[in-house]
């Protein structure tokens, strides 16, 4: 059988890769929270990217700034229209960290 994680918000396939998957993982965290995360990884080594970004960009900032109002409501009518699927809805790191440890 064929297992995968798919990571990222990327809206024009967020349909089709909800319909096919078992549980969903949605961390639904305030717009400060994500826009420190940003801060706090800027000029860090990480895993998932092949550069080190130094400096701000502002086309990210502006999408978490609008995610609340443009595209969070259709995530979570994505949601309500598979509920039937395995989801965990997280609004800060604290939830989704309590849920690692207790796995």
């Amino acid at each position: 059988t064929d297992e995968y994680i798919i990571v990222g918000n990327y809206a024009s396939t967020m349909e089709m890769r909800i319909s096919r998957c078992d549980t969903v993982f949605f961390l639904d965290y305030p717009t400060d929270i994500c826009l420190d995360g940003t801060r706090e990884r800027r000029g860090k080594e990480r895993s998932d990217m092949p550069w080190i970004e130094n400096s701000e960009d502002e086309e990210f900032v502006e999408f978490i700034k609008n995610y609340a109002q443009q595209s969070r409501p259709k995530v979570i009518e994505l949601l309500k229209k598979y509920s039937y699927k395995n989801i965990f809805i997280f609004s800060n790191r604290s939830e989704a960290d309590e849920f690692l440890m207790s796995i």
